[in-house]
């Protein structure tokens, strides 16, 4: 729909702009990227040193004794393990997915004690969930003492001025970038068979087809980094 010098794409666009420029103002930088980083970094740093965190409480034998012990007397206790069943059959029948028994019968390799040696790695296997989980854990609540520290830095003016400025800016990139998926999908969209109504729709509201005519949502259209990477190889 053409309403002269905008269409209703930009009108959506400006008010899309807006309220991402008004919640960045208000929430600011720091706490935004507290969140990013007590979401995504947490989990990077859970991946990367629950193994190390695990190889320690294991040196430690942390919770060796009650975890081997029930594990080992499940095992030589349970009917596969006494009918001469393989390490994986003998994990299922305790109630092991099949997909984990079958991990932890690959790792026992040609050991003699097969019962000792299940439950040795049961008891790994466990205590690396168990690092894991306390490292997210661990980033979550670093994360909420710095939602009290960001509070406390904000109550000076100054700083709660230069974050929100950031926050702006932070705001407005992330907005941006949504603005290229979503016309992404919306050039994905117009080329569906049987919607020309609404791919006519969309080629007037942006002027597609007048290259005069500026128009803000032809500009993101248009210079789409997305669109433009597709067009390469498509």
């Amino acid at each position: 729909m053409d309403l002269g010098f905008f269409g209703i794409f930009d009108i959506i666009l400006i008010i899309f702009f807006l309220v991402a420029l008004i919640y960045g103002a208000k929430h600011g930088f720091l706490d935004r990227f507290r969140k990013l980083a007590s979401g995504i970094i947490g989990l990077i740093i859970a991946i990367l040193f629950s193994g190390k965190l695990a190889d320690l409480f294991i040196a430690k034998n942390v919770f060796y004794d009650n975890i081997y012990t029930n594990v080992y007397q499940n095992i030589i206790t349970s009917e596969a393990f006494a009918n001469g069943g393989d390490p994986s059959s003998v994990l299922s029948s305790l109630g092991f997915p099949k997909i984990i028994a079958d991990y932890i019968a690959s790792t026992i390799g040609g050991e003699i004690d097969i019962a000792s040696a299940l439950a040795h790695q049961v008891y790994s296997l466990f205590i690396s969930i168990i690092s894991f989980i306390i490292l997210l854990v661990g980033c979550w609540i670093l994360s909420f003492v710095l939602k009290i520290l960001i509070g406390l830095i904000r109550e000076n003016i100054a700083i709660r001025v230069v974050d929100g400025i950031l926050g702006v800016i932070l705001y407005g990139f992330l907005a941006i970038c949504c603005v290229y998926i979503l016309f992404f999908i919306l050039s994905l969209i117009i080329q569906i068979p049987g919607l020309e109504g609404f791919r006519n729709f969309v080629t007037v509201d942006l002027q597609l087809t007048n290259p005069d005519e500026f128009r803000l949502s032809k500009y993101f259209y248009e210079n789409n980094i997305l669109i433009n990477f597709f067009k390469l190889f498509f």
